[in-house]
């Protein structure tokens, strides 16, 4: 799934969001594809695991939180880098 449905799927509504939970280190699992186009420019996109956005889902309804960065870290979700 891209970085659209895995928003969804969380009720993100700002794609943005998941992207700086990427950065912050929330999805370890997730790929980074790049796309290189003949006229030298170039584009990425994110893929993410469903079964792995459905357990992070199924943690933060747990929680009843909507902000991931708000959930308690553990071994496997890491304290995101400090800025």
């Amino acid at each position: 799934m891209n970085t659209k449905e895995a928003a969804k799927l969380l009720g993100i509504t700002d794609q943005d969001t998941i992207k700086n939970w990427l950065q912050g280190g929330y999805f370890p699992w997730a790929k980074c594809f790049m796309i290189s186009w003949p006229s030298g420019d170039s584009d990425y996109y994110w893929h993410f695991d469903k079964d792995e956005v459905l357990k992070v889902k199924a943690r933060m309804d747990k929680l009843n939180i909507t902000d991931v960065l708000d959930l308690p870290t553990d071994e496997n979700y890491p304290e995101p880098p400090k800025f």
